[in-house]
């Protein structure tokens, strides 16, 4: 099989990871896998994206009980938050940072699968039942690594709660296939923040997260993806948000040979509400690949959407949005904007918003730009002295600034800021 897959089910099938209860899922999602395969471009999803660098790598499975790295971690890590760290997808827990709060539980999923069994087992089967991809089959057949959050009614996270996966030196590439499982219940709130850190091993990174915010929930998901130009990410979260429950999501994309990553949310009941912005930056040769789906499924539910993308060098970039609104679904409000930066003649950029709408009463709008820097500008601002390179930094400053203050947490903004000078280059 490509890419070695056989080879790293039938390990994990074997493992600890697996209990009787788990084994007849993984086969029922392999053999899906294996008759779906690998997507190809004529698949119309992945029409702009080549998956030739994961079908043609070879990859294999390893589950450290005590992973260990030189690296230091310390920047990576939110202060005061509540921190699983996962080191080639292996849980570390002497890296890891956690405080006991009632009405809160955090704990990584191999625990998780001992200690709460018929929760997730309940999400597996769940799961299990749904119409999936080649990539969620395959990581319900391996998945070894992740994390469980609870959330209990009417409680309050006042810190985050951070998922640090930091991909570093091994001895042959890697297929790690992270499984998260957030459940926030009715009046809650939390801040969940999933970090992906790589440096240059061509691992493979599969990951699923499935959410559920309950009702008068609030959940803040910030993913972040600091990835190596030799880095495979494929990720898929799936929210589902009931009655007026407020969701707001942030994606920050820093590179990445291949880094997709696929955002669905359900707004299930009426008064749910969605935001989700991004911001997405690559250089060389990455290829950078999101979707987002937003569903109203119920009437009185709102959704925007704002993604911004700069690609330098021969960077290629694609945005595909969706926004889905069903004949119920009366008084919905959803608006989808995407616009892309390119700062070459060699950089590319795909923009696909899509709208379905079979309702008749409803707001709704979607956009989208792609183009270079503008030269009047440019020349206006070398007309004053500045030099080419600091005149187009500045207008790239500016083009990332609006999505960036979309932030309304001060301390993730100040992080996500951060990030995006120390990794991206661009100080705003």
């Amino acid at each position: 099989m490509q890419a070695n897959i056989d080879k790293v089910y039938a390990s994990v099938q074997g493992s600890d990871w697996t209990p009787d209860w788990i084994g007849p899922l993984r086969a029922s999602a392999f053999q899906k896998f294996s008759e779906l395969g690998f997507p190809t471009r004529q698949n119309e999803d992945w029409k702009y994206t080549s998956l030739r660098p994961i079908t043609g790598g070879s990859f294999g499975w390893l589950d450290e009980a005590h992973p260990n790295t030189d690296k230091s971690l310390e920047n990576f890590m939110i202060p005061g938050a509540d921190t699983l760290v996962f080191l080639n997808g292996s849980f570390a827990p002497h890296k890891s940072h956690m405080h006991p709060e009632s009405g809160l539980t955090v704990m990584p999923l191999h625990r998780a699968i001992k200690t709460k069994k018929d929760l997730v087992e309940a999400h597996l089967k769940a799961s299990h039942s749904l119409p999936r991809g080649s990539f969620e089959e395959l990581n319900d057949a391996t998945f070894s690594s992740g994390a469980l959050v609870q959330v209990d009614a009417r409680h309050a996270v006042t810190r985050p709660i951070q998922f640090l996966f930091v991909n570093t030196e091994s001895a042959a590439a890697q297929l790690i296939s992270p499984r998260n499982i957030v459940h926030i219940a009715d009046g809650a709130s939390a801040t969940v923040v999933e970090s992906y850190f790589s440096y240059l091993e061509p691992h493979l990174t599969n990951v699923v997260s499935s959410y559920e915010v309950g009702r008068g929930a609030q959940l803040r998901l910030f993913q972040e993806k600091i990835l190596s130009s030799q880095s495979l990410h494929v990720g898929k979260n799936l929210i589902k948000a009931r009655r007026d429950a407020d969701v707001a999501c942030f994606t920050l994309t820093l590179g990445g040979r291949i880094s997709r990553t696929e955002l669905q949310i359900d707004l299930e009941e009426s008064g749910a509400n969605a935001r989700l912005d991004g911001l997405y930056l690559g250089r060389m040769q990455t290829h950078l690949d999101h979707v987002t789906t937003v569903q109203h499924l119920a009437p009185h539910t709102t959704s925007s959407q704002v993604y911004k993308g700069i690609l330098y060098d021969e960077c290629r970039a694609v945005f595909n949005g969706r926004i889905n609104i069903v004949k119920n679904a009366q008084q919905t409000v959803a608006h989808q904007l995407n616009k892309n930066l390119l700062m070459s003649s060699t950089a590319e950029a795909d923009s696909r918003p899509q709208l379905k709408i079979d309702a008749d009463d409803v707001k709704c709008s979607h956009g989208a730009t792609i183009g270079q820097l503008d030269a009047l500008q440019t020349f206006y601002l070398q007309s004053r002295g500045i030099p080419r390179a600091e005149a187009e930094q500045m207008l790239a400053k500016a083009f990332v600034r609006d999505v960036m203050y979309r932030i309304q947490d001060a301390t993730m903004q100040s992080r996500m800021l951060s990030l995006l000078e120390n990794y991206g280059g661009i100080t705003v």
